[in-house]
């Protein structure tokens, strides 16, 4: 049987405990990759350094995936050439730097509501129901981001969440205002780089961080602190 339509998937799922299980299948390590591209032509941080993205792209290292996913070396090497050989990525692999990876057709599986528009008219009418539940959620959202964007503009903490890539939600507002009031902005701000060097730019990750920095009682010497699991 033929499956058609699609399902909006929040990047906030990066917050929840179930999705850090490791390791992780094969389809989820897929979804991750679709979650971790950019939605939009952007700057972002990169190992200190600002770098333009493209929409449907991702910059990361072999050695973040293999965190990400609680996989080898290898068998994250293997399953990248394998989405390459299926033309479902396009790869570049800089030894010992930045890895740069680029979701072929991305608008296929991320697409505006104008885009989806003509795709769901063709279906059932029963479909059409669907249709105006996935935009109230995306209605939804866009109120979640304009009320992160207001509320944010006396909050340096608050704008290098959104400078660093991070998903400017109402949820990830209340986050970061509780963290900033258990570790005050000048730890948080550290953590929200830290977080974006490490590629994985989500409040969960970075609550790990201030945790681990908590119990070793550290405040300026964050560098080494590279390898972090939830």
């Amino acid at each position: 049987m033929s499956k058609k339509g699609w399902v909006s998937v929040y990047r906030k799922i990066e917050d929840d405990w179930i999705w850090d299980d490791k390791p992780f299948a094969r389809g989820q390590a897929w979804i991750d990759l679709l979650l971790m591209a950019n939605h939009e032509n952007k700057k972002i941080f990169f190992n200190g350094e600002p770098v333009e993205v493209k929409r449907g792209q991702r910059i990361t290292s072999i050695k973040q995936l293999c965190q990400r996913w609680g996989w080898s070396n290898n068998k994250v090497k293997k399953f990248l050439k394998t989405l390459e050989q299926d033309n479902k990525i396009i790869l570049e692999i800089a030894p010992r730097k930045a890895t740069t990876i680029t979701i072929v057709n991305y608008s296929f599986y991320q697409d505006d509501a104008s885009g989806k528009a003509p795709q769901m008219h063709q279906g059932s009418i029963t479909e059409a129901p669907q249709m105006h539940i996935n935009n109230n959620d995306n209605n939804d959202n866009n109120d979640n981001n304009n009320y992160y964007v207001r509320n944010s503009e006396d909050k340096l903490y608050l704008k290098t969440f959104a400078e660093c890539g991070g998903n400017c939600s109402k949820y990830n507002f209340y986050k970061l205002r509780d963290l900033e009031k258990e570790y005050g902005e000048e730890q948080l701000i550290k953590a929200i780089e830290t977080s974006a060097d490490n590629n994985k730019v989500t409040t969960a990750y970075i609550k790990g961080i201030l945790n681990n920095w908590n119990k070793k009682e550290v405040v300026d010497g964050y560098e080494d602190l590279n390898i972090i699991k939830l």
